[in-house]
C-alpha cells in the first residue's frame, strides 16, 4: 500500500488485502481506485458529490465496494470541498442580482 499514501490517501495500518468479501464470501477484495457519485447530507443539506479517484477496497469477484475509514474521509474531503465551493458561487451570485422592483419605486416624498 505504499503507492496509495505516496497519492497522499490515508491508509490504515491495519490487516493486509486481499480480504474476505462480506457478500460473495471470496477472499477477493483489493484496493481499487474509481470514479464514484453520491450524494451526503453535509450540515443541514443534501451535497451531490464527485470523487473522480477514490481509492476504496473493491471485490474483484463480485464488484462489492467494502468502506473502510480511508474511503470515508475523501468523500467526506471532497463533500467539504464541493459544499464550500457551492455556497462560495451562492454567496457571489446573490451580490450580483440586481435590486428589486420595490427598492427601484420613486419615494412619493421627494
Amino acid at each position: 500500500m505504499p503507492e496509495l499514501q505516496a497519492q497522499g490517501i490515508p491508509q490504515a495500518t491495519g490487516r493486509p488485502f486481499p480480504w474476505y468479501c462480506p457478500r460473495c464470501r471470496k477472499r477477493e477484495v483489493r484496493p481499487a481506485t474509481i470514479p464514484y457519485r453520491t450524494e451526503r447530507l453535509f450540515e443541514g443539506r443534501l451535497v451531490a458529490v464527485e470523487v473522480p479517484n477514490l481509492v476504496v477496497p473493491q471485490c474483484t469477484n463480485c464488484g462489492e465496494l467494502v468502506f473502510n475509514y480511508a474511503a470515508d474521509e475523501q468523500i467526506l474531503n471532497a463533500v467539504k470541498a464541493q459544499a464550500h465551493n457551492r455556497i462560495r458561487e451562492f454567496t457571489d451570485t446573490e451580490e450580483n442580482k440586481p435590486m428589486s422592483r420595490i427598492s427601484q419605486i420613486p419615494d412619493p416624498e421627494e
